[in-house]
């Protein structure tokens, strides 16, 4: 075989082995390291070599990107089970206190008062309107400070507006279900607007203007 057909040959094997390099996908790595050894520098010239040393560097490259972006993924599944973890123990928490609460004004808000069926109150009218404004704001203070708890544990602020800006209802519901089956109180439909007032001053104005201006 003639020198000039030698060179074609090497020319072409080098070029054969270019196009794993750039097609090796995952493995780039240990693409690059076989086509290195495969290659024996002794039968390149030097421009070869120079193009097989670029391509395996461009190579690994690459490979250090697809290793970071696998990563990343991780990383989110990670936080994301952190996430519902403090979730499911924060309402663990939460649900424990409130029942022991419960239990509590049970036994004393309510202890000289019977146990009737349940029935409504129009109170609209009493009390100059201070119980309605009393509702209202312990229900703004339960959303404002559930809101903020849950942004600062790391929960998205969709999962905050949620479950934190609507915790004045939930919590203050249960007590008026409560004065629904006691005797001398009733459910009031007034407390209940005033409860959701509470607790919509801190949802819409952190869904509107991220913050509270009121």
């Amino acid at each position: 075989m003639t020198h000039k057909s030698q060179r074609t040959q090497l020319r072409g094997e080098t070029r054969v082995r270019h196009r794993a390099l750039s097609c090796a996908g995952k493995h780039l790595p240990a693409v690059a390291l076989f086509c290195m050894l495969v290659a024996q520098p002794g039968h390149l010239d030097a421009q070869d070599r120079t193009a097989l040393k670029e391509n395996a560097a461009v190579v690994e490259r690459f490979a250090v990107r697809e290793r970071f972006a696998e990563t990343v993924p991780t990383a989110t599944a990670d936080t994301t089970d952190q996430a519902s973890i403090s979730m499911y123990t924060a309402l663990g928490l939460t649900s424990a206190y409130y029942a022991a609460s419960l239990f509590v004004l049970s036994q004393t808000w309510y202890k000289d008062r019977a146990l009737v069926p349940f029935h409504f109150y129009n109170d609209n009218r009493a009390y100059l309107q201070v119980d309605k404004l009393g509702h209202m704001f312990g229900a703004y203070v339960y959303s404002y400070i559930g809101y903020h708890l849950l942004r600062e544990s790391g929960f998205s602020r969709d999962e905050s507006l949620l479950y934190g800006a609507t915790l004045g209802l939930v919590l203050q519901t249960p007590v008026e279900i409560m004065d629904g089956i006691h005797e001398g109180y009733g459910f009031s439909w007034g407390d209940m607007a005033a409860n959701a007032m509470g607790s919509a001053l801190v949802l819409v104005q952190e869904a509107l203007f991220r913050e509270q201006l009121v």
